[in-house]
């Protein structure tokens, strides 16, 4: 469970889990699930509550399906993605809220350059599932929106964190990506993991356009990195 603050201020609260002993269509898969929704206070003028899923391949660590469904205010937007590797496609099924305000479905198959790569969530489990070393860069093939995008992680350095749910030593590492070579530059990412064999994620920050935002870690369930004693 995380805490997520803008300009200082709580504006809700994410929690992700990771079931390892999952499956899809009949396919062992590791299931990645995350919830993000706004706080009372914050809902008075925007209501958010989004979900993600992936359904991850356990040995090769590719994606398999993929969900978004957001809630932001009155809009709906529903999208679940199923890799077709054989035939190098991955299929969609999109339910939102159309220009008149009822819902709409719709179907879309997009042709995959390659094969085995992540979605926008798996991304983020991905880069986790190695060994990490400061000064270490890794990359994964991401399709997100229909393209498919260079994810490079860089581990820049190390720090201890006191959070809520304890201290942790961690991992201080870089995302970012690239189409085509051309990097986007639409913000920065930072994100802090433990530097243990769970690297549980304990703090994020991005620094968007419309100002800094904080997802810091509050609680964890058994099972996941325990943190230093006070």
């Amino acid at each position: 469970t995380l805490e997520a603050e803008w300009m200082g201020i709580n504006v809700g609260t994410a929690t992700t889990t990771v079931d390892a002993n999952s499956s899809y269509n009949g396919h062992p898969a590791i299931h990645l699930k995350a919830s993000a929704s706004s706080n009372r206070t914050f809902s008075m003028f925007f209501r958010i509550r989004d979900a993600t899923e992936s359904w991850v391949d356990p040995v090769g660590l590719y994606s398999l399906a993929f969900i978004s469904d957001q809630n932001e205010g009155k809009n709906v937007d529903k999208q679940t993605w199923v890799f077709d590797e054989p035939h190098a496609l991955v299929h969609r099924t999109r339910v939102r809220t159309g220009k008149t305000g009822n819902l709409e479905t719709g179907l879309l198959d997009v042709v995959l350059p390659m094969t085995h790569v992540q979605d926008a969530y798996s991304m983020t489990y991905f880069y986790r599932a190695f060994p990490l070393k400061v000064g270490q860069r890794l990359e994964s093939d991401v399709f997100v929106d229909k393209k498919m995008w260079k994810l490079s992680v860089d581990v820049i350095g190390k720090e201890t964190l006191k959070t809520a749910a304890g201290t942790f030593d961690c991992l201080k590492v870089r995302p970012s990506v690239s189409v085509d070579g051309v990097p986007d530059k639409n913000g920065e990412m930072t994100v802090w993991i433990s530097d243990d064999a769970r690297r549980i994620p304990v703090k994020t920050q991005a620094s968007l356009p419309f100002g800094k935002i904080n997802v810091v870690l509050t609680k964890f369930t058994q099972g996941a990195a325990t943190a230093k004693a006070e």
